[in-house]
C-alpha cells in the first residue's frame, strides 16, 4: 500500500488548498500507520490533524484497487 505524510507549513499549522469539485475524481480511504502500537491520545475526531503518516487503502473497492494500484 501507498504510504502519504501531511505536510505542515514552516508556523506548523497544516498545508492545504481548496481544490475545485470539478477536478476531484473519487475519493480514497486513508488508516493511520500504528506501528507496534496504537496511539491511545487518537480519536475519530483528532488522528486526520495529529497522525505523522496514513496508508492509503487501495482496496476498498474494485474501482479503487484498479486505479490506485
Amino acid at each position: 500500500m501507498y504510504v502519504v505524510h501531511p505536510q505542515k507549513r514552516p508556523d506548523g499549522s497544516p498545508a492545504g488548498s481548496i481544490i475545485p469539485l470539478a477536478d476531484i475524481r473519487q475519493s480514497c480511504m486513508l488508516f493511520p500507520a500504528f506501528g507496534a502500537t496504537c496511539n491511545d491520545s487518537w480519536t475519530a475526531d483528532n488522528v486526520l490533524d495529529t497522525c505523522t503518516s496514513f496508508y492509503v487503502n487501495n482496496w476498498s473497492s474494485m474501482y479503487s484497487y484498479k486505479t490506485l494500484w
